[in-house]
């Protein structure tokens, strides 16, 4: 009856009437004995009581309250007490966090029976990550998360799995490879096969499992990368290149020849790649000879007469200039004369020409014979 109205004097009040006033009356009611009813009511009340104090007055006078309450064997007042530190937990700090708090409700949870409490216990824990150190999390809250993962209870280790859940989705270096490969998947992995778990809750248990599969697989080739990438710098620069230098050996082969490669993806070799282009492109290709015109497609052959169009053009010296040709029947002797390669006679113009490769030798010794 009593608490009604001085929760109204706590809204009412100014601030310097509030700690003046009000605010002794409020610590000797939290130091007395109340009824159930009366203790769920005032935690009840705790935001309007908080949003009155200053942050020092809530950790030396409300948190204790609180926390006192939430060791009490009625369930209600756990519920009540669980959901007043979520209320007033913008003015814990990491101390208080380590130790006081996370004893409490780790302690409580080990206590109690009630699965309902221990559901509450780690929905007050998950919702406190956001204020926690990450040195916090992975020293105080991963182990306790891997030592409950045991349970037989299906909801409790849903519970657990949401924690992880929430932890991944923040993406921070709270969730190690060693952790999650000794501890987190280990402990969640038993309860795979467990045919108390629903379908739903398999589901919900391998996508999580997934993902920490998937954060391992990424931690693990990120290192690799940029390990390689160092023993490559480290290799270059044994090998006395520098950082600037993009050419580099490298044995190709088992015979110990070595090839210049560039690196890739490399400013000046894209720099080097453009000067060959433009040197190939201003220069006049060389081509070879070759029947097949420049302009490409099928070679053509044409004939033209000597006294044509083309008659101004110097041509080709050809059979045709060395006289007419005339075949004889009759001249099939060949006369035994030592003045000549091919056993012909001095007289030149007295017999006709063969149209024959010998007339040419003839033609030929005849001319060097004038000389």
């Amino acid at each position: 009856t009593a608490l009604p109205p001085l929760v109204s004097l706590v809204q009412h009040s100014s601030s310097e009437e509030f700690s003046q006033h009000v605010f002794p009356e409020i610590t000797f009611v939290f130091n007395c004995s109340m009824s159930e009813q009366g203790t769920v009511y005032l935690l009840n009340k705790i935001d309007v009581i908080a949003s009155k104090c200053t942050s020092n007055q809530v950790r030396t006078d409300v948190i204790p309250f609180i926390l006192k309450h939430i060791k009490s064997e009625s369930y209600k007042i756990q519920e009540a007490a669980l959901n007043a530190l979520l209320v007033v937990k913008d003015c814990l700090d990491d101390a208080l966090l380590r130790s006081n708090v996370l004893p409490c409700t780790k302690g409580q949870f080990q206590q109690t029976v009630d699965v309902k409490i221990k559901l509450i216990i780690l929905s007050c824990i998950k919702h406190l990550l956001s204020i926690m150190n990450p040195f916090t999390i992975r020293d105080d809250v991963l182990p306790f998360l891997v030592d409950i993962a045991n349970s037989h209870d299906a909801s409790v280790v849903m519970a657990v799995v949401g924690i992880y859940r929430h932890l991944l989705n923040k993406r921070d270096a709270v969730l190690t490879k060693v952790f999650l490969a000794r501890s987190g998947m280990p402990s969640l992995l038993p309860h795979v096969v467990d045919p108390d778990f629903s379908a739903d809750q398999f589901c919900v248990m391998m996508d999580v499992l997934y993902e920490m599969l998937g954060l391992i697989d990424q931690h693990r080739r990120s290192n690799g990368t940029s390990s390689s990438a160092s023993s490559f710098k480290r290799e270059r620069l044994a090998s006395g290149g520098s950082d600037k230098n993009l050419l580099f050996v490298a044995n190709s082969s088992s015979t110990g020849i070595q090839k210049s490669r560039t690196a890739p993806n490399s400013p000046e070799l894209s720099k080097i790649k453009e000067r060959e282009t433009l040197s190939v492109t201003n220069k006049e290709p060389l081509r070879r000879f070759s029947l097949v015109p420049p302009g490409g497609g099928t070679p053509a052959i044409n004939l033209t007469p000597d006294d044509g169009v083309y008659a101004d053009r110097n041509r080709r010296p050809s059979l045709q200039n060395m006289g007419h040709y005339n075949h004889d029947s009759e001249r099939c002797e060949r006369k035994s004369s030592t003045g000549s390669l091919f056993n012909f006679s001095d007289s030149r113009h007295s017999s006709p020409r063969r149209g024959s490769f010998q007339a040419l030798g003839d033609t030929v010794m005849q001319l060097f014979s004038g000389k």
